[in-house]
């Protein structure tokens, strides 16, 4: 997807946000999900002064700590929005968002960014992720009030054979709270 999106809009001034339990920066990893944010940023798809990770959880202490510091990469994990009250995190994702000058923006969300018991059907389950409507959607609506013109998106890992909730007459748990954030990602983002 990214390498499409630079080929559509340029080179100069690409940003990424994405929604992961994980940091996705592991380029010793022979598996593309575990490499690609790293990858991204290696290859000069997008520029790192303008990568956000929020949710973030589960990143390993070594190789994917070391890459995020490295690198710069502005982060807001699951803890933050989880621990500190609306209002700060909102201001602080808006402070991020505001340096960035405008940019043309990727959006990803893995949903395994939210917490289990709001989208279990996901390879990579993690808990003390983020909450739907307390989290997820006001955290979009931040970025689509923050200036940041986005492009493109994503939403990745769904899995609802992996969903205990999911039955033949009955979308499961993961399936509506996907079906909600595809309605929220319209509403937010189609009018651009």
């Amino acid at each position: 997807t990214l390498q499409q999106f630079k080929s559509l809009f340029g080179r100069d001034n690409l940003g990424l946000i994405y929604f992961d339990a994980h940091p996705d920066a592991k380029l010793s990893s022979s598996k593309l999900h575990a490499r690609w944010m790293a990858e991204s940023i290696k290859e000069g798809l997008v520029l790192r002064d303008r990568v956000l990770l929020l949710g973030c959880r589960a990143e390993e202490m070594g190789e994917e700590s070391q890459f995020l510091v490295q690198n710069k990469i502005a982060l807001m994990r699951a803890h933050d929005f989880c621990t500190n009250p609306r209002e700060q995190w909102e201001l602080a994702l808006y402070n991020i968002l505001a340096k960035w000058q405008k940019p043309l923006v990727h959006i990803s969300i893995d949903i395994d960014v939210l917490d289990p018991s709001e989208a279990p059907g996901t390879l990579h389950r993690s808990s003390g992720g983020m909450r739907l409507a307390e989290h997820l959607l006001p955290a979009l609506k931040v970025i689509s009030q923050s200036g940041v013109k986005v492009v493109s998106m994503d939403l990745v890992e769904i899995n609802p054979d992996l969903d205990p909730t999911e039955n033949e007459i009955h979308p499961g748990i993961t399936v509506n709270s996907t079906m909600t954030l595809i309605r929220e990602l319209a509403a937010l983002f189609g009018k651009e």
